[in-house]
């Protein structure tokens, strides 16, 4: 696996601000190398029904090693070398981590979808 793009991961906080509390996404994590790619479905027709190619933005990133705090509707921004920003994503199940046989961690796999709304700075 080639970790050739890059991402950001940022973690939802209640932090008080004018003495009220508000919603921040505080960055964790910034230009991680990492790769992610798409994950489709297997795709099941019965006779007589038409394929049609649909955009469901649930992607599979890749990072390589382990990096701690990263939990469960933590916003990430995946960004290619050659297009740019992807977008803003959102973890939607905890990250898997994957060890080697003697122990030690090889990468973390974090399952995220599209998600509609910017950052909240």
């Amino acid at each position: 696996m080639f970790y050739d793009k890059k991402c950001s991961i940022y973690q939802r906080e209640i932090v008080t601000e004018d003495f009220r509390e508000v919603a921040k996404d505080i960055l964790l994590y910034e230009n991680l190398d990492c790769d992610f790619f798409d994950e489709r479905d297997s795709l099941q027709l019965e006779q007589g029904d038409i394929a049609q190619e649909e955009e469901h933005w649930r992607l599979t990133v890749v990072l390589e090693g382990f990096y701690p705090g990263i939990e469960n509707w933590a916003k990430i921004e995946l960004k290619d070398p050659d297009l740019g920003s992807i977008g803003i994503f959102q973890l939607i199940r905890a990250p898997a981590v994957y060890r080697l046989p003697n122990g030690v961690i090889e990468n973390m796999t974090l399952f995220v979808r599209k998600h509609n709304n910017e950052l909240w700075r």
